[in-house]
């Protein structure tokens, strides 16, 4: 006979309030929000949340993915946003096709990449100062090819503009692409040997090299694949707006980070994961569009942003001993 009353308290033991507290605490904000304003829980307002989302998804799956070895990413912002200035410069100034221009910008993603990979890896430089040198490096790039201006024209096609705000059923093109990844990256990361692998890597580096992995090699995948990710959705973010900036994408740096952190508070404690990484997104995104909702300034906005992140990051060195951060 089942023990009912064991199984309750079980239910709701600390362990379990651990595991899954954020996810509480998602709802909640979401509740909280319903009920301040009656435009929030409108179908119109919850798909776009999921379009405004989507973009933020892929990168912060990229860093899911770096941070899976270890390793942060500090640029990717800046390499979304000087994706959306080649994208937009190269068709719409120098007559490229959208095919071509794609191949060039995610090549350049992937250079950069590997730039960050072999600083990192070879040379030796931690990431987190390689990619904040980047990050720098990045954005007086973009600044310098449109010289402080925006960059759109007619010569950007309608292709491409009508397939970011194109939908398929309910759900914008974005959000389809966003799932696709989704979906690719968690299959990647938790049914894959090489999802475990990486995770070995960054559980316990020195550890996992004895056990015969490739340690320098996942991280340098790692990071190669972090910035691909955040140009693809620079390319992806160039579409939507229909124009190049230096600052569009500088945003999904400090959020990207905040979520994969708030994510890592939930499901699989101290580890970057898929799921978790879509609350923090969640998260994110639904606090951004409520507070929008209530009529409060973008500064507002990155205060409650940054109070997130400071809390997320303290939530995991406290759930894990500080582990990751000494690993």
């Amino acid at each position: 006979m089942i023990n009912t009353s064991n199984t309750g308290k079980k239910l709701f033991d600390g362990q379990f309030l651990i595991r899954y507290g954020t996810i509480f605490t998602l709802v909640a904000v979401f509740i909280a929000f319903s009920l301040i304003s009656n435009r929030f829980l409108v179908t119109d307002n919850l798909l776009n949340i999921l379009k405004q989302s989507s973009l933020l998804f892929i990168v912060a799956l990229g860093v899911t993915i770096a941070m899976g070895t270890g390793e942060f990413d500090m640029c990717t912002g800046n390499v979304a946003s000087l994706s959306t200035i080649l994208c937009a410069s190269l068709m719409a100034n120098a007559g490229w096709g959208v095919l071509p221009t794609i191949a060039l910008c995610i090549t350049v993603g992937i250079a950069i990449g590997a730039l960050n990979g072999f600083l990192t890896v070879v040379v030796g430089i931690p990431s987190i100062i390689v990619t904040l040198g980047m990050s720098s490096l990045l954005q007086g790039v973009g600044s310098s090819i449109t010289q402080g201006r925006n960059v759109y024209g007619a010569g950007i096609p309608a292709s491409i503009t009508d397939f970011a705000n194109g939908s398929l059923g309910p759900l914008n093109n974005l959000s389809v692409v966003a799932i696709v990844f989704l979906v690719v990256v968690y299959l990647f990361l938790n049914k894959t040997v090489f999802g475990r692998y990486i995770y070995a890597v960054g559980g316990n580096s020195k550890a996992a090299k004895l056990s015969g992995i490739n340690v320098a090699m996942w991280r340098f995948l790692s990071m190669l694949l972090c910035s691909t990710f955040a140009c693809i959705a620079g390319v992806l973010l160039m579409a939507r707006l229909g124009a190049g900036s230096a600052t569009a994408g500088v945003s999904y740096t400090l959020d990207a980070v905040s979520a994969v952190f708030i994510g890592m508070t939930c499901i699989r404690i101290g580890r970057p994961n898929v799921v978790g990484t879509v609350v923090g997104t969640f998260l994110i995104a639904i606090l951004i569009n409520g507070l929008t909702m209530m009529g409060l300034s973008y500064y507002y906005q990155n205060i409650v942003s940054g109070a997130v992140m400071i809390g997320a990051i303290a939530l995991t060195a406290s759930r894990t001993e500080l582990s990751f951060f000494k690993s």
